[in-house]
């Protein structure tokens, strides 16, 4: 499921939507084909699919990049000017909150972490990314 702001992809959560499947299956990989991080906070990110991998027993993935469909990236605060920028600065904090459970950072555009905890943590200490 690849999440989208738009009317002809009406998938804006694809950890909620992916959530729901794990009732109706067992072994399948659950995992967003992409998860637009210009458009949401990488701890968010993290901790919606690390829940995720809980209800599915560890299935969880998550493709994490910028989208090609860029119109609703003003939507939520973020310069298009300053988009690459943006955007390395949260892939950066998003692989450092997947390995690190406890994490500082210091950064441009988002409020700083100084020994978050972050959690809930996947079932098998990584989320293939």
């Amino acid at each position: 499921m690849g999440k989208h702001h738009r009317k002809d992809f009406a998938i804006s959560s694809p950890p909620a939507l992916l959530a729901a499947i794990t009732d109706a299956t067992e072994r399948i990989r659950l995992t967003s084909t992409v998860t637009q991080l210009l458009a949401a906070d990488p701890v968010k990110a993290y901790e919606d699919f690390a829940s995720l991998d809980l209800f599915s027993g560890g299935r969880a993935g998550i493709t994490a990049a910028r989208g090609v469909y860029i119109e609703s990236i003003p939507h939520f605060g973020c310069d298009l000017s300053e988009s690459e920028d943006l955007f390395e600065e949260k892939l950066s904090l998003f692989t450092q909150v997947v390995k690190d459970e406890c994490v500082s950072r210091r950064g441009k555009f988002r409020a700083s972490l100084d020994s978050a905890g972050i959690c809930p943590r996947t079932m098998n200490s990584e989320l293939p990314l």
